[in-house]
């Protein structure tokens, strides 16, 4: 059993702490009518203009940014080939002393105006993570209180898109700063023991340096080739590497065009179902407090999917709810 499935009627406390504990990397709950609602008030509302079909400024003005950017907040464009790549809209919830649920932030600007998320939509989302952390939980053990993470994230329809904005990022730096830019995409390439901190930091150095840089690329290459975690389908280009959450969990809906999340288990990738019928669970770090160990998930840009054209709102959008 690698994904589990599961009715919303099945949710109860400890029925995802045992699924996880007994070998399930995922779940999939179907039936949860909140699922739909969030996406047309997260989504759909054209009243909130996304970051993706915003001007620059507005991205600017709405960042809440930190030296960590899985912590950021606000709006986020961020693409390092190999690593990440998305724009992205992102708050967090927390429920005051009165049990009220806040988010910050609450409003983002749009032009001269500002967009403040409903009252409604707060509470709906709280609501929602509160019942997948319940049944995160284990049967006997107090439920954490944790803050809401969520998130609006948006991939490119094209494989080559991710790379275009990654060059027009880096070209926006110093000369250093494009030179460390430079470093990073190469210690990307780095997998197994040479993706430790420090190792992954000098094959990226090393890999610039004329004549001995073809040699340490193609050490990295022979490395990557025997770590399963590293397989991709030809025609196909990774736009988020493998890796876990700082989270207790994920929780994930969206609309789908030539992207798809996978989840790692019994050493090999396995597509997890994401549509906007059902939403998709996994673990993550934080999950350790409760015995379960987090999933190892990527995100892959289909290289062989039909040309179809993406919806420029909606089409390959993630909705992210989880708990930090």
């Amino acid at each position: 059993m690698t994904i589990l499935e599961l009715g919303v009627d099945e949710l109860r406390q400890g029925v995802l702490a045992t699924g996880f504990a007994t070998g399930a990397v995922a779940a999939v709950i179907r039936g949860d009518a909140r699922v739909r609602d969030l996406w047309a008030r997260l989504v759909e509302n054209e009243r909130e203009q996304l970051p993706w079909q915003a001007p620059l400024i507005d991205i600017a003005r709405n960042h809440h940014g930190t030296g960590d950017i899985t912590v950021s907040l606000g709006d986020l464009f961020y693409f390092q080939p190999g690593q990440h790549g998305y724009i992205a809209r992102k708050f967090e919830i927390e429920r005051d002393t009165t049990g009220s649920a806040r988010a910050r932030p609450d409003r983002f600007a749009q032009g001269n105006a500002h967009y403040v998320i409903e009252r409604e939509t707060i509470e709906r989302c709280a609501d929602l993570a509160e019942t997948v952390m319940m049944a995160l939980t284990p049967e006997g053990q107090t439920q954490a209180t944790a803050r809401v993470a969520v998130q609006r994230l948006k991939y490119q329809p094209h494989a080559s898109d991710f790379d275009s904005l990654a060059q027009l990022t880096a070209n926006s730096l110093g000369r250093w700063g494009r030179l460390g830019a430079a470093i990073d995409r190469q210690r990307q390439r780095a997998t197994g023991f040479l993706s430790r901190k420090g190792f992954a930091d000098l094959i990226g150095m090393l890999s610039l340096v004329p004549g001995i840089g073809v040699l340490v690329r193609a050490f990295a290459a022979r490395i990557a080739a025997r770590d399963p975690r590293e397989r991709l389908a030809e025609g196909d280009t990774i736009v988020e590497r493998a890796h876990v959450d700082e989270r207790y969990f994920s929780a994930l809906t969206g609309a789908r065009t030539n992207v798809r999340t996978e989840v790692f288990a019994n050493g090999r990738w396995h597509e997890l179902p994401i549509g906007l019928d059902s939403i998709a669970i996994f673990p993550g770090r934080l999950a350790r407090r409760f015995g379960i160990e987090p999933t190892l998930h990527r995100v892959v840009h289909i290289g062989n999917a039909p040309a179809t054209t993406v919806d420029p709102r909606s089409g390959n959008v993630t909705l992210l709810i989880g708990a930090v």
